[in-house]
């Protein structure tokens, strides 16, 4: 947006402007060339698996077959229920409530008992969409493992990090959480060893 509000006041001159507009041009033209060189977009799993957006039409059987195919259990025939899951969810699509995918396929679960269906949903809905959450844990990591704790054992710096990602308290309010529990107080100050 800068870029192109520098562009139009008249910064440079009309020659400067339509040289840099065709140079980046090229660029953005030579990063999809290469892009369709070395990616197959056309037989992508991303491509098959945008069926369950729900959004303008039901899934058709041949679509979720093909989900079944790239599944873990493709191993196995999918099961003619099925084709009766999928007629039922035809029959509700119209209604479902929610505004995106997983809060409509949420809400027809909820009415529905549809076991297979929702074997093939789970798988793909569980597939992350970036890498982004295993680089924050690296990144944290990097903070709790730094040359001045060098000696820590794998097992601490795992115990803080699922720590750190999963509890929602701050320092002080751990430390009332936790002083209110007899039990795990109990089970802390004593020498018995314990199962994880």
């Amino acid at each position: 947006m800068k870029v192109k509000l520098a562009l139009r006041k008249n910064y440079f001159s009309i020659n400067l402007v339509d040289k840099f507009t065709t140079e980046a041009l090229q660029v953005y033209t030579r990063a999809l060339i290469y892009l369709e060189k070395w990616f197959d977009f056309d037989n992508s799993p991303d491509r098959h698996f945008s069926v369950l957006s729900l959004d303008d039409k039901v899934l058709t059987l041949d679509e979720i077959i093909q989900l079944w195919m790239m599944s873990p259990w493709k191993s196995e025939h999918p099961p003619d229920a099925l084709h009766d899951e999928l007629s039922a969810l035809d029959t509700v699509f119209t209604s479902l409530q929610g505004t995106t995918a997983l809060d409509k396929w949420c809400f027809y679960f909820s009415k529905e008992s549809s076991p297979n269906l929702l074997k093939v949903v789970q798988y793909v809905m569980s597939i992350p969409v970036s890498n982004a959450n295993v680089e924050r844990i690296f990144s944290v990591m990097g903070n709790v493992w730094t040359d001045e704790r060098n000696r820590l054992c794998v097992e601490s710096v795992r115990s803080e990090l699922c720590i750190f990602f999963n509890f929602p308290y701050k320092c002080t309010e751990f430390k009332d959480v936790i002083s209110n529990n007899k039990k795990l107080l109990k089970a802390a100050e004593s020498n018995n060893k314990y199962k994880a």
